[in-house]
């Protein structure tokens, strides 16, 4: 990849720290959606709602970057393994402070993320998908924060799901539905290893 292109790739993955104009409310099954406007600076939060979501509530929150569809050097979800092409410590403030507005007992816990694992690809149905879990301490409890990102059509898409760790296991489905439904690009080509190289 040229440095020309790392740029456009930072500058697109930059643009999540950015504002942009009102985007379209999304409407889940199983989940109560709050009338904000998909955007970076705001989000549109859901809230798990049925018999099987967990007994301590799961909150999740979904984000459309700004950008210029069809314009310019895509970012790929491969792309975002690479340091140099994706500001994760940007991104990482961002899902905090996002955290402890979608869950309440984060709002006053400390900012700090712990990652749990390294960022990884998943495959979710046909789509691809960068997804990474944290850990935020809410007094003695400990909460999860499960992240997901993918790009269409030249956007970079964020969902953040805040869920007590307790209830993890129990969420883990709910939360793959609820990326795999906002989800709407073109299915992903057959996994390509040399692609992350």
């Amino acid at each position: 990849m040229t440095g020309r292109g790392r740029g456009r790739g930072l500058a697109l993955a930059l643009a999540i720290m950015a504002t942009s104009g009102p985007a379209s409310a999304v409407e889940l099954a199983g989940w109560r959606a709050g009338a904000e406007a998909a955007t970076m600076d705001k989000g549109q939060r859901f809230t798990c709602e049925g018999g099987d979501c967990p007994a301590g509530g799961l909150q999740c929150l979904y984000a459309v970057s700004p950008g210029e569809p069809g314009k310019g050097r895509t970012l790929r979800v491969h792309d975002m393994l690479r340091p140099k092409s994706f500001p994760w410590k940007d991104f990482e403030i961002w899902v905090a402070m996002k955290a402890g507005e979608i869950r309440p007992e984060l709002a006053n816990a400390s900012s700090t993320l712990k990652a749990n694992d390294a960022a990884r690809l998943a495959r979710l149905g046909e789509r691809d998908f960068m997804r990474r879990s944290y850990t935020m301490n809410a007094a003695a409890a400990k909460e999860t924060v499960e992240v997901g990102l993918w790009v269409t059509d030249n956007q970079l898409n964020a969902a953040i799901c805040a869920v007590n760790a307790v209830d993890r296991p129990l969420a883990e489905t709910r939360i793959d539905v609820f990326f795999g439904a906002l989800n709407t690009s073109p299915p992903a080509p057959p996994y390509d290893p040399l692609a992350q190289q």
